[in-house]
């Protein structure tokens, strides 16, 4: 088996989440999502500040352009890093 084949053959799926957060409003319209998270989806919506401790990370390989990560600093009280 090539490698990576497993891996590839697990997009073919209708159930694979897609990273690219712009589609993201095109599926919550096709999809009803289960109706007993509703008030936690609520809760996200509102983007409350995250307060465990968190690294987040950004690649440049994929070409898109990235805000330094100052730009959403204030969304995370605990510790951060970013890498």
């Amino acid at each position: 088996m090539p490698p990576f084949a497993r891996s590839a053959a697990s997009f073919d799926n209708p159930d694979h989440v897609c990273h690219r957060h712009p589609q993201l409003p095109l599926a919550q319209a096709l999809a009803q999502g289960e109706t007993k998270y509703d008030a936690l989806e609520n809760k996200l919506a509102t983007a409350p500040v995250i307060s465990v401790p968190t690294i987040t990370m950004e690649g440049d390989a994929n070409g898109a352009p990235h805000p330094d990560p100052s730009a959403y600093r204030a969304k995370f009280s605990g510790k951060y890093e970013s890498r």
